[in-house]
């Protein structure tokens, strides 16, 4: 066991459930549906493979109207929840996990999805779920929790798949694991120097052992 850590704070899109790929075919649709610039796969490469900032420049739409797409996107994947699956082995280590430490999720997406998806695949391991809408807010949502909680920062960890959460834990200084079988590519992951990096579920796992 990695005495330093009590509690595990999870992200829940990409890292818990494996849903990159609906979410790029959604996201997809709504670009088309809205006449926006056309999402070839080469763009969707580049921008897995960018900071935020640099992403919404290689797709060339205003912030704004991204935010549109993406709060629209919310409601389909509501729709679609029944085509997602988690994580290969990840409810396994779940399982192992929760016999030592405090498990919670901090998540962008909504947390009745989030509800109804961890009960369908029996993912009940967690002590809470909470969400945070603002997707650049995660940091102080982070903060809130651990007060709320009672928690000491030094002994928390966050797991995310997105640049955004390793920069939303640099914010507060609290360490995070950056997977590599989400949202955002090893080679960008690496270059924001998270805490650890984890390639596999049982990569993650030896983390903690």
């Amino acid at each position: 066991m990695n005495h330093k850590y009590k509690t595990i704070i999870f992200d829940f899109d990409g890292t818990l459930a494996s849903s990159v790929d609906e979410f790029i075919s959604i996201t997809k649709s709504l670009f088309k549906k809205h006449k926006l610039k056309e999402l070839t796969d080469v763009d969707i490469a580049k921008v897995r493979n960018s900071t935020p900032s640099d992403a919404i420049k290689i797709i060339g739409v205003p912030l704004w109207k991204l935010l549109l797409v993406f709060k629209e996107g919310r409601s389909k994947f509501r729709e679609d929840i029944d085509k997602l699956k988690p994580v290969d082995g990840i409810g396994n280590a779940l399982d192992k996990l929760k016999k030592k430490y405090h498990l919670g999720i901090l998540t962008s997406n909504k947390k009745n999805i989030v509800e109804e998806f961890t009960k369908k695949n029996s993912l009940d391991q967690f002590d809470w779920i909470v969400s945070e809408n603002n997707i650049f807010g995660k940091h102080n949502r982070l903060k809130k929790i651990i007060k709320k909680n009672n928690l000491k920062i030094e002994e928390c960890i966050y797991i995310g798949d997105d640049v955004r959460d390793v920069q939303s834990c640099k914010k507060i200084s609290i360490d995070c694991v950056a997977v590599t079988w989400g949202l955002n590519f090893a080679e960008i992951l690496k270059s924001t120097k998270p805490t650890y990096i984890a390639n596999t579920v049982e990569e993650l796992l030896k983390i903690f052992e």
